[in-house]
């Protein structure tokens, strides 16, 4: 399992995608607390401190927006990176093995008991 994931990691282009979106996610998230700390503390030794206190209430704001993105990101960066994989699977072309539908006799019904089509037991 761990060798397959590897292989996916390191394979696939939108794994490498996912884990730029997500490194890019913590940087801007670490920038903007650096700068809502930065400017709450220059607040105290300011002229101007409502300018710094807005400066530090908008980083606050963009540091909470990206927290939620973050989190999203990487909560769901696992379901992505298995849905890729599983359509990198299926295959293009269709099987060999199919039935030709053009040749189905009339007791080849699915409400039939002894169907020939291929039926999908739910």
């Amino acid at each position: 399992m761990l060798e397959t994931r590897r292989k996916l990691l390191n394979a696939a282009l939108s794994t490498n995608m996912i884990g730029f979106l997500v490194g890019s996610s913590i940087v801007v998230l670490v920038l903007s607390f650096q700068g809502a700390l930065f400017w709450g503390l220059s607040a105290h030794n300011n002229k101007r401190v409502t300018a710094s206190y807005v400066a530090c209430g908008i980083h606050a704001f963009i540091f909470t927006i990206q927290c939620v993105v973050t989190t999203v990101v990487v909560k769901s960066k696992e379901d992505v990176i298995d849905t890729y994989a599983a359509y990198e699977y299926i295959p293009d072309s269709g099987y060999a093995d199919n039935v030709n539908l053009t040749n189905i006799s009339i007791n080849a019904s699915p409400l039939g008991y002894q169907a020939t089509i291929p039926t999908a037991d739910i």
